[in-house]
């Protein structure tokens, strides 16, 4: 098992690695004066406006970003160790009602060992959908301006 887990986590990491590095690609490429707002104002007046707004803008969301990713707490690492035998446990015999997979692997201890493999496969894809929708919703935010968001309340 530990040589599945090593095999598993790296082949995930490469994986996912490539495809956050697109996303902040797409994100910083996205970037600009047009997301600031037309009246951005900018601390360097000797600088190109276009470039120095989207250096700042790419480096404030680079920020935010490692703090979004590389946020984790060891008592939820604790908890989800000790929780892992029985959400094992718990998938086995979800997949012990069906009959393909009863016939298929008949010892439940196999079909626990299946269940956490699933779980975890499972975990990350929803982690990693979550990601990208939260890469997607940061894409489309932009700074309104006052005068924008009076007119609407009024």
């Amino acid at each position: 098992m530990p040589w599945v887990r090593m095999a598993y986590n790296s082949l995930w990491a490469e994986m996912v690695t490539r495809l956050e590095m697109r996303w902040r690609q797409q994100q910083i490429a996205g970037s600009g004066v047009a997301r600031l707002g037309m009246n951005a104002s900018i601390d360097n007046a000797d600088a190109d406006p276009p470039t120095a707004a989207a250096t700042t803008y790419a480096a404030n969301a680079a920020d935010e970003e490692l703090s979004f990713f590389d946020r984790k707490d060891l008592g939820r690492t604790i908890i989800g160790a000790l929780l892992m035998p029985a959400i094992s446990s718990i998938c086995g015999s979800f997949l012990g009602h069906f009959s393909f997979v009863r016939t298929r692997i008949p010892d439940n201890f196999h079909r626990n060992i299946l269940g956490g493999c699933l779980f975890v496969v499972i975990k990350d894809l929803a982690g990693l959908v979550g990601t990208y929708q939260e890469m997607k919703r940061r894409r489309v935010r932009r700074i309104r301006e006052y005068s924008e968001f009076k007119d609407e309340r009024e």
